[in-house]
Parts: structure tokens; sequence; C-alpha cells
């Protein structure tokens, strides 16, 4: 069960996968239910976060809920509605998210894991920000802090402060956003955050130099952030984020074709999963605008051109841009 953290330690993320599923293997040869449920559940939540790994995890999801229900654990329960809530999340299925954070989160405080119960609130939060609900993630935001001080658990501020700066940009109040960005960044280089906490920092960091400074200065920062983003094998909706930043700064700088291509990668690397309310408020207008500088024909054109790039390779473009 151990092995897999080596690679993890060591930074060598493809021997880590390929690590984890030797540890599937030899603990469907040689242990019991528990631990094939714990590193399932490992695996589970490292697919969801890597590129090409969301349609793998059906079949680890639905074994790890009829292990969940032979083993009778509440903590392994929990931990399977967080993994759900997770998929939830990734596939645009916000509802379903919510209801399995909320289960997490019932088990959590069932058995006193205290220190789950400020994450799952914040992903909660998560759930509602991402159907447009930021009253209710705010709301969910300080329920999560309040949470997090009386248990102690520190390391759940930082994607608290990330989530808030989002929330300040949507709303416009972009002094608000750049102290909770501020604080995120500080709290992140405290810890071992993943990757996709960092892209998703890099992601409000650009647009913020853009509100400051112009969409160049934004540009600037979002082709390095995308190209790490790929380097550390972020997930599909990780990266489309980024594009989609990209296409609505490169709209902004009057470079109406590359704004197209851009979010027409996007939303291909998206594979029909729905946005987040938030972020398809900010790029709703793109389309119009640029079909009417383009033209009908030099939009399609520019669109299909874009459906086929890759991640890197719209990171190297974005790089030399």
């Amino acid at each position: 069960m151990l092995w897999p953290a080596t690679a993890f330690l060591t930074g060598d993320a493809l021997a880590f996968h390929a690590n984890l599923d030797r540890a599937v293997a030899n603990c469907r040869r040689h242990a019991g239910d528990w631990e094939l449920g714990v590193t399932l559940m490992l695996r589970t939540h490292v697919a969801i976060d890597i590129a090409g790994g969301l349609p793998t995890v059906d079949e680890d999801l639905a074994e790890l809920r009829e292990i969940a229900r032979r083993v009778g654990d509440r903590w392994t329960r929990a931990q399977v509605a967080s993994a759900a809530g997770e998929i939830g999340l990734s596939r645009g299925r916000y509802d379903w998210a919510r209801a399995e954070y909320e289960e997490c989160l019932r088990l959590a405080r069932e058995v006193g894991a205290h220190i789950e119960a400020p994450f799952a609130i914040a992903r909660i939060a998560e759930t509602a920000y991402c159907t447009g609900d930021v009253d209710g993630a705010e709301r969910l935001i300080a329920e999560a802090e309040a949470e997090a001080d009386r248990y102690g658990v520190v390391d759940v501020r930082a994607f608290n402060r990330l989530l808030s700066a989002a929330i300040g940009i949507h709303r416009g109040d972009f002094d608000r956003a750049r102290a909770a960005y501020d604080d995120a960044r500080e709290r992140a280089a405290e810890l071992l955050v993943p990757p996709q906490m960092t892209a998703g920092l890099d992601n409000l960091e650009a647009v913020l130099a853009a509100h400051k400074d112009g969409p160049e200065a934004g540009l600037t920062l979002i082709g390095p952030a995308l190209a790490a983003a790929v380097e550390a094998h972020c997930a599909e909706r990780v990266l489309a984020g980024l594009a989609e930043t990209a296409a609505r700064l490169l709209a902004d700088a009057d470079r109406p074709a590359e704004a197209v291509r851009v979010l027409a990668a996007a939303t291909a690397w998206r594979a029909g999963h729905p946005r987040p309310a938030p972020e398809q408020a900010a790029v709703d207008g793109l389309p119009a605008r640029a079909r009417a500088l383009l033209g009908p024909a030099g939009y399609a054109r520019e669109e299909a051109a874009g459906a086929t790039l890759g991640p890197a390779d719209l990171a190297a473009a974005l790089t030399r841009s």
C-alpha cells in the first residue's frame, strides 16, 4: 500500500500512477476490503486530478461503494462520498457533487473526523460557487473557517482564500480579490499544495495583473501557467480554466481570431462537461464579439482550428505570443 508514496515524494508522477496500479493488484491478491478500499480511493482521487484520468474512475467508484457497504466503516464511506463529490465537480454535476460532500460531512462529524469537516464544507462552498450561488458560497466559506478555527485545521485556509479571491473577481471587487489572493499564495507557499491549486492561483494572478496593467500583462503570465499545469499533468478542467482566461484576455487585447481558437480548444478539453456558472458568464459575450469582427466564415474557421489544439501546443503558442 505504501510503495506509491516513494514515487509521490520524489515527484515522479508517471511512476506514481504505475505503482498505484501495482498496489491495487497486490491488495486484491493479499489484502482485505479495507486495504483495497484505501488504495482504490487513492487511485480514484489521483485519476480525477490528472489529464486523461476522469474517464477511468467509474469502475473504481462503483467498487468503492460496494466495499464501503460491506465494510460498514463510516470513515471509509465518508471518503467514498468525497471522491464521488470530486467526480461530480469535474463533470459539472454540481448538485450531485454537493449531495456527496454533504454526506461526507455528515459521516465525518459522526465519527469525530474533525480534520475532514472543514475541507468538506469548503468543497460544498465550491459547489455553490459553481452553480452561481456566490452568496451561499461565502456563507459556507465562513462556516469552513469557523470549523477550521475550532479544531486547528490550517491547511484548508489556502483553498478558502483562493475561492474568496475568485468570488471577488466575479463580483468586480478587485481589492478584495487581491487581498484574498495574496493570502492564499502566502499560505500555499507554506504547504505541499497539489498542482491544481498552484494552477488556480496562477489563473487568478493573470486576471488580477490584467485588471491592473491591461490584458497583455495577464497574457504574459497565462502562457507559462498553462505550460506548468500541462507539465504537472493537471486535469482537463484545470487546463480549460486557464485557457478560458487566456481567451478572455486575447479578446480584450483585440486579438479575436486567437481568442476564438483558444476558447474552442478549452471547450473541446471539457468534453461536453459544463463550465462553472461564473466562468461561463465570463466568456458568454466572447463569441458574439468575435463573430462580429471576424464574420461567420472567419469565426467558423478559427473555431475549427482551435478545437484540434492540444494543451501543450496551446501553452507553447501562448508563451510565444
